[in-house]
């Protein structure tokens, strides 16, 4: 790959009272490699701090969706954004599953707006489970984790680039 390598991109989210994303977990696969990288973010303010219509989404979202909690967490969204755009800096293709998401991405990498590409047509909507170890972040069996997320994807996209 001369011009750059390709990742699978997945993340989980809280979502604030204007429904944008509050990244809380972001794993990246370098396909070639077959390297990855995954973090917790820390939030934007402490639990304790956000409005009581906030604390039900959030609360709602932990124990239905993630099961990550609000204020866990290793690094500051700038610091994570900085480590992303870090990662995907020589990246010519950018695999992220969702309109939602890709959009999302989008905004916070607008110089890799072009190498971002939805997986919704490469992915089936039901994907099924596969033998992958829990990530470290003690997700529930059947919470949703960006690690496990992206690795089951990674397989569609190996296939669909004829690696």
């Amino acid at each position: 790959m001369a011009n750059g390598s390709s990742y699978v991109v997945d993340f989980q989210a809280f979502k604030n009272l204007r429904n944008e994303f509050i990244l809380k977990e972001v794993t990246i696969i370098d396909i070639v490699k077959r390297v990855d990288n995954n973090f917790l973010i820390r939030p934007p303010q402490p639990y304790n701090q956000i409005p009581h219509k906030l604390k039900k989404r959030v609360d709602f979202i932990t124990n239905n969706i993630h099961g990550l909690e609000w204020d866990s967490g290793m690094i500051g969204f700038r610091n994570a954004v900085a480590l992303i755009k870090g990662i995907l800096k020589d990246a010519s293709k950018i695999y992220i599953k969702g309109s939602e998401r890709v959009n999302y991405f989008k905004k916070l990498l607008p110089d890799k707006e072009n190498c971002i590409i939805d997986l919704d047509p490469i992915v089936p909507k039901i994907i099924p489970p596969l033998p992958i170890s829990e990530c470290a972040f003690n997700h529930k069996i059947n919470h949703k984790c960006s690690y496990k997320q992206a690795h089951k994807y990674l397989i569609y996209v190996y296939f669909y680039e004829n690696f």
